[in-house]
C-alpha cells in the first residue's frame, strides 16, 4: 500500500481565471434579481384589501342590524295590543310623547290629534274657572 507521501501532488481541480474576483458580483446580481416586491407589499394589493375590508364591514353591519330589526319586530308582534295599551297607561306616557318619538309628517300628526283629543269649550271653561278659584284662594 502506498503511503500518502508517495502519492504525487498535482492539482486535480482548476479554478477559472478571475473566478473569485467575479464571485461577489455574481452573487449580488442573483440576490438583486430575486428581490422582486412581495405581492402583499404592493400598493394595489393594499388598496384592494382595504376596499374588501370596508365592503365586508358594510355587509356585516347591514345584515346584523336588519336581522336585529327583524327580531325586534317579531318580538313586538307577539305582544298583544291590550298589553301594550296597559303598559303605556301604567307608565304615564301621553299620546303626545309617543307621537313626538315617532317621525311622522305634520298632516298625520294633526289627524291623530283631532281623532284623540276633543276640545269641548264648556269643559275648557270649567277647567279654567276651577283653576282660577284654586289659585285665587292660594294668592289671598
Amino acid at each position: 500500500m502506498k503511503k500518502l507521501e508517495q502519492i504525487p501532488k498535482k492539482e486535480v481541480f482548476q479554478v477559472p481565471e478571475g473566478y473569485f474576483e467575479e464571485l461577489p458580483a455574481q452573487i449580488r446580481k442573483k440576490i438583486d434579481a430575486d428581490k422582486s416586491p412581495i405581492w402583499y407589499g404592493r400598493p394595489q394589493f393594499r388598496i384592494a384589501l382595504a376596499s374588501i375590508t370596508i365592503i365586508l364591514a358594510i355587509i356585516f353591519s347591514v345584515v346584523h342590524f336588519s336581522a336585529t330589526e327583524l327580531l325586534i319586530q317579531e318580538e313586538l308582534s307577539e305582544i298583544s295590543d291590550e298589553r301594550l295599551i296597559n303598559y303605556l297607561e301604567s307608565a304615564d306616557i301621553s299620546l303626545v310623547d309617543i307621537i313626538e318619538e315617532i317621525s311622522i309628517d305634520e298632516d298625520t300628526y294633526l289627524e291623530i290629534m283631532k281623532e284623540n283629543f276633543t276640545f269641548d269649550s264648556d269643559k275648557i271653561e270649567e277647567e279654567i274657572l276651577l283653576n282660577l278659584l284654586k289659585y285665587s284662594d292660594e294668592l289671598l
